[in-house]
């Protein structure tokens, strides 16, 4: 126990500590690109993103698949079972970059379609659309051995070596768009710095783990078991895709591509927020998939609640700060005309505090191996993302596609907690669910206590009123959870931790 917490300690505080200056170094550069080279750039960007996310479907669950393989050889230091896991793992990254490779030339003649309400040159189009492209398929050439340090429970390395090469890069972007105005020349760079920092983790595993460069391959039996978690975690993969992905793309075809660029401000930091928690997820996953291979089902009850109940408090506080500060903060740096309303901006709050809430339950489902039952929650999950997000975008425009994204993500959390308790602990789902329920509500009341609150106390002068601001979004939600819920047993458990220190 000792030994998994403080190998995920670790692993928090570097990755945190990478997050929080990839949010900060991202925003400085898309501040830069937005006065260098406009807003349809940043649109551009934003949009293709998307596309080639969903492209990566191609990588069919493999990368989920052989990481839950791994916690059992690694926990019991069977290196030969590793080595050819990780041989298997090699073989079919570098399969998929071709196949992305392939299914994207061949749909770079209905990119043109995915541009309305905006007129851009189509060769200029295409071509940018083939670097973005270029870069997701080589990120799969050396990227399959950062998963072998997350699966042992080493993530910490994957985030120090991508930090170096991604600030000796920040350099090298900024003088690019600053003197060249040149978004194509930036978009090389990227793909420079994808390649550079998988080439340094490739090494950096070679060396740790030398006995991985052999040749032993799995026997059919074991490469079928996983390729039959791979069938399973492909719908879970479409889900996600769909679900993370699909909102520029829609607004682009329903609304306008213009309205990426202004969004894309908002996504920006969401993203980044979502990247912090996704590192802390990230450095825990080897210590999860541990504990659910060694420990009791009411040990990793406990753990899930426990952690479950942090990412709570650290989402409404997250979402109640996004929804008060977002617009002031905007407004200063990059200027009102970027600015959405009041009501999108509570729509993407709501879904940024369920976002950072389900996190830990999909890392509990994954390490599970819960992938056959799972992939069914995932096709009801997509299925009404994209007809909800459809039906109701085209009647009230981005609100309706975000509000469509909240209730797939809200199903499929209900649904995934039932499925973790009663299949995997064997347990009724029924109380977390009314947990959650709880949870979901109290953070709807504070988003609106907050503004309204905030409206008492504003004043003329810019600076004062967002520090203000920022005050009172940060403590009231921490003030009001602790208030409702002082009682519940997992606050016990943390204050008695804190308390100890």
């Amino acid at each position: 126990m000792d030994g998994r917490l403080k190998k995920s300690k670790r692993n928090l505080y570097y990755g945190i500590l990478y997050q929080v200056s990839y949010v900060f170094l991202n925003f400085i550069t898309r501040m830069v690109m937005i006065r260098s080279i406009g807003m349809t750039s940043v649109s551009l960007n934003g949009l293709f993103s998307e596309v080639l996310s969903v492209l990566s479907l191609a990588e069919l669950g493999i990368g989920s698949a052989i990481v839950y393989s791994l916690y059992v050889p690694l926990a019991l230091d069977d290196t030969k079972k590793v080595t050819k896991i990780m041989n298997l793992y090699k073989i079919s990254y570098r399969a998929i970059a071709g196949v992305i490779a392939i299914i994207g030339i061949l749909l770079s003649p209905f990119i043109p379609r995915l541009i309305t309400n905006t007129v851009i040159d189509n060769h200029y189009l295409i071509f940018v659309y083939f670097l973005f492209l270029t870069q997701t398929s080589t990120s799969y050439l050396f990227s399959y051995k950062a998963s072998l340090l997350n699966a042992d429970q080493k993530s910490y390395v994957v985030s120090i070596q991508t930090m170096i090469t991604r600030v000796i890069f920040f350099f090298l972007n900024i003088a690019c768009l600053v003197l060249f105005r040149n978004f194509m020349l930036y978009l090389i760079l990227d793909i420079l710095q994808t390649l550079v920092t998988n080439i340094f983790i490739s090494r950096k595993v070679d060396e740790m783990y030398p006995y991985v460069k052999g040749t032993d391959k799995l026997n059919s039996e074991e490469r079928k078991a996983i390729f039959s978690n791979i069938k399973h975690l492909f719908i879970g993969n479409l889900s996600g895709k769909i679900t993370n992905s699909s909102d520029n793309i829609l607004i682009s075809l329903l609304v306008g591509t213009n309205f990426i660029g202004p969004y894309s401000q908002y996504s920006m930091f969401i993203n980044g927020i979502m990247r912090l928690f996704n590192q802390a997820c990230g450095s825990i996953t080897g210590s999860v998939g541990n504990l659910l291979a060694t420990e009791s089902h009411m040990k990793c009850k406990q753990t899930f609640e426990n952690i479950s109940f942090i990412f709570f408090m650290a989402a409404s506080t997250c979402a109640c700060c996004f929804y008060v500060l977002i617009n002031p903060f905007l407004s200063i740096f990059i200027g009102h005309d970027y600015i959405m309303s009041d009501r999108i901006v509570y729509v993407l709050s709501v879904n940024l505090f369920f976002s950072i809430l389900k996190m830990p339950l999909w890392t509990f489902v994954s390490a599970s191996g819960l992938f056959k039952i799972d992939k069914y929650i995932s096709i009801i999950g997509s299925s009404l993302n994209l007809i909800v997000s459809i039906i109701l975008g085209m009647n009230y425009g981005i609100t309706g596609i975000f509000i469509g994204t909240l209730i797939s993500l809200i199903i499929q959390s209900f649904l995934k907690l039932e499925l973790f308790y009663k299949v995997f602990l064997e347990d009724s789902g029924k109380r977390v669910i009314i947990q959650w329920i709880s949870y979901f509500i109290l953070c709807v009341v504070e988003l609106i206590l907050c503004k309204q609150i905030i409206e008492l106390f504003s004043f003329g002068y810019i600076i004062q009123n967002f520090i203000i601001k920022t005050i009172i979004s940060s403590t009231l939600p921490i003030l009001l959870n602790a208030v409702f819920l002082h009682k519940s047993k997992a606050f016990c458990y943390w204050y008695k931790i804190l308390s100890k220190k």
